[in-house]
C-alpha cells in the first residue's frame, strides 16, 4: 500500500515514521528506558532495588544535562571566536616579507589530503 501516495518502487521498503513532537530523540528513548526501569522495580517490591533504579535514572539525567551544557559551551565559545585570527596573519606575513616563512612539505601533504578526504565526504 503507498505511503503519502508514493508509488511503491520494487525492491523499496518505504516506512512511515511518527512525530515525535520536536523532542530529541534520544531523550524520548531515554524516558522510556527511565520509565521501564522504575516500574521493573516497582514489580520487583523492593524498595532498595526501586531506589537504586531512581538513583541510576537521576544519574542518568545529570550526565545528559552536564553533557547538553558542555556542548551549548562549546558552541557558544566557537560562535564568539573571532573568523580570522589576526595576530597569526600578522606575524605570517611579516615572515613572507621578510623571506623568512617555511612550510614543510609533510605539513602541505597533510592539508592536501585533508582538502581530497573533506570533498570525499
Amino acid at each position: 500500500m503507498p505511503i503519502n501516495n508514493i508509488k511503491n518502487t520494487p525492491g523499496v521498503m518505504y516506512m512511515k515514521i511518527n512525530e515525535l513532537g520536536g523532542k530529541n530523540t534520544e531523550e524520548v528513548r531515554g524516558a522510556r528506558q527511565n520509565r521501564r526501569e522504575v516500574a521493573g522495580a516497582r514489580e520487583a517490591g523492593g524498595a532498595q532495588v526501586q531506589n537504586r533504579v531512581q538513583a541510576r535514572v537521576r544519574t542518568r539525567e545529570v550526565v545528559r544535562f552536564q553533557a547538553r551544557n558542555m556542548v551549548e559551551n562549546a558552541v557558544n565559545r566557537a560562535v564568539n571566536m573571532p573568523e580570522v585570527r589576526e595576530e597569526r596573519v600578522a606575524q605570517i606575513k611579516q615572515q613572507v616579507q621578510a623571506g623568512t616563512y617555511n612550510v614543510s612539505n609533510r605539513e602541505i601533504a597533510r592539508a592536501m589530503i585533508g582538502n581530497l578526504l573533506n570533498e570525499i565526504a
